[in-house]
């Protein structure tokens, strides 16, 4: 196989990178046709989905010792960077994975199968927020240690208010914080979460049903 992808996301981020299933340690990418494709990372907590551009030899590893044959390839996730506006990262599939100078091996074994764990949104409330505030707001009320935080939305689809934010730890009683939604998304904000459900349910069952072809 000689092919190239371009990975514009910091996708590698959901990796887990000490997991003793060597392929959650890396990026499964798969083409589709027209030169483009997809890549999925997975920590078990959680996965990200991104569209890739592809060229050159069709994406498939033959079978290992340790891995069968599959239409797809793992990248391994120390050999990405945090791309930026002007870099995205581009890497390339030829026996072994080379991307920005750096140079990795496949990881043996199978991804998850990530298909079966797309979930249909129906009756969802969406919500848009700023996921560096949030995380600013996680630090500023949970003690050292901790980042979970429970969100308490507004049930009403016709709502935009503010959301209250309370931290995970027993021992932060009385902490609690506040977090505004994105402003434009209020303006209608009905006609926004039928919008974003929409968006999700044509766009995950596409990207679904394309990974249970090719990575199960």
């Amino acid at each position: 196989m000689n092919a190239q992808v371009t990975i514009r996301t910091n996708i590698a981020k959901v990796t887990d990178k000490t997991s003793s299933r060597y392929a959650l340690q890396g990026v499964a990418v798969a083409e589709e046709e027209g030169g483009t494709g997809y890549a999925v990372a997975t920590d078990g907590r959680v996965m990200a989905v991104v569209p890739i551009e592809h060229t050159g030899d069709r994406i498939a590893c033959e079978a290992t010792d340790y891995s069968p044959a599959r239409d797809y390839a793992l990248i391994p996730a120390d050999v990405l960077r945090k791309p930026t506006s002007r870099r995205a990262n581009s890497v390339s599939l030829n026996g072994r994975v080379e991307c920005n100078g750096r140079v990795g091996e496949y990881p043996d074994g199978r991804f998850p199968r990530v298909s079966q764990a797309v979930p249909t949104m129906q009756d969802r409330l969406a919500v848009s927020i700023d996921a560096k505030l949030l995380a600013n707001l996680s630090e500023a009320i949970n003690e050292p240690g901790n980042s979970v935080v429970t969100l308490l939305l507004s049930t009403e689809k016709t709502d935009c208010a503010a959301i209250g934010v309370l931290p995970s730890s027993e021992t932060s009683v009385g902490s609690h914080g506040v977090l505004m939604p994105v402003a434009h998304d209020c303006r209608n904000a009905a006609d926004f979460n039928s919008e974003s459900m929409g968006i999700f349910n044509t766009r995950a069952r596409a990207y679904a049903e394309a990974m249970k072809n090719r990575i199960g």
